[in-house]
């Protein structure tokens, strides 16, 4: 099983656009509460894959909550350390998808600036 973000935040009716105006508190709050549904679930931190739900969705979607998704995944990172220590393979699954998603997050506003084709196929 996997722990799935946007239906988790679908569950408590809360859209990606919503979280942009969060404040780090609240941020760190629905952090928190996702820790305990994973813990009600007897989910891990391996189950948590941001990464892969931002390659499933739509380009034009991917550039509008990469960021979201990248910010939610640091604030579970946190509460799932101050939790329990995190083994050093589950910390460090979680920090390539951060990182992973920040470069995705560089590489499209690159190829966005420099006006590719691809970029504006992809969007139609």
């Amino acid at each position: 099983m996997t722990l799935s973000i946007r239906h988790t935040l679908a569950e408590r009716h809360i859209e990606l656009p919503q979280i942009r105006e969060f404040s780090p508190a609240q941020i760190a709050g629905l952090a928190f509460r996702i820790v305990q549904d994973m813990e009600v679930k007897s989910l891990m931190p391996f189950d948590i894959c941001t990464l892969a739900e931002i390659l499933e969705l739509p380009i034009g979607s991917v550039c509008q909550e990469i960021s979201v998704f990248a910010y939610i995944t640091q604030s579970l990172v946190s509460a799932l350390s101050k939790k329990k220590p995190l083994k050093g393979n589950e910390g460090t699954w979680l920090a390539f998808q951060i990182a992973y998603l920040l470069g995705l997050q560089q590489v499209l506003n690159q190829e966005k600036s420099l006006q590719r084709p691809w970029l504006d196929q992809a969007m139609i």
